[in-house]
């Protein structure tokens, strides 16, 4: 069986399907329980042993707003490890190198090409690393994670996203598709300028 955590949120909830869909059993684990799955909590330790309870492997997203989960998610690797698990997926970024965080431009490039195909304006608005840390700040994070991810945006800028990889080939054995494709996809029958 496959722990999903955050298996209610945006990526967790799609990889729960898929895993159904593929005739997998999965465990969907989030901060409040629902029907088809378990509480978990990060911080909550007494929430760990039930979620991984006949685990084999993980699908694991990062603590929210913790700049530096390790001392959070470690044990909770190693306790999962005891407990059987012998695979772990990880939905991280590229964009953070061993212990360096990293987006802008690309933000700017996205928001034209949904532009484009919806045909109505989306814009981005370029802020410095101090203002979007302000932003965070204001709407709730705390001060060290609004620094790091602030400081996201400004490497992405710099360029560190800047190369193309056999990433998604390798995993899913299909070759990877562009944001326009995707967009393209998903926003079929979403209302165009033109419509209104």
């Amino acid at each position: 069986m496959i722990l999903v955590i955050g298996g209610t949120g945006t990526t967790g909830r799609l990889v729960a399907a898929k895993l159904a869909a593929a005739g997998r059993q999965a465990r969907v684990a989030s901060r409040r329980a629902s029907a088809e799955g378990v509480r978990f909590d990060w911080y909550d330790r007494g929430t760990h042993d039930t979620a991984l309870d006949g685990a084999t492997g993980l699908y694991l997203i990062a603590p929210l707003g913790d700049a530096d989960p390790a001392s959070t998610m470690l044990p909770f690797l190693d306790l999962a490890r005891r407990a059987g698990v012998r695979r772990a997926v990880l939905l991280s970024s590229s964009a953070i190198d061993a212990g360096t965080p990293g987006l802008g431009e690309v933000q700017a490039q996205l928001g034209e090409m949904i532009t484009d195909l919806l045909g109505r304006p989306v814009r981005h608005r370029a802020v410095d690393e101090d203002a979007l840390t302000a932003y965070h700040e204001a709407h709730g994070l705390a001060p060290d994670y609004a620094r790091f991810l602030a400081g996201l945006d400004t490497a992405v800028a710099a360029g560190s996203e800047d190369r193309v990889t056999t990433t998604v080939a390798d995993v899913t054995g299909r070759p990877a598709r562009t944001f326009r494709d995707f967009c393209r996809d998903r926003l079929a029958g979403a209302p165009c300028a033109a419509d209104a």
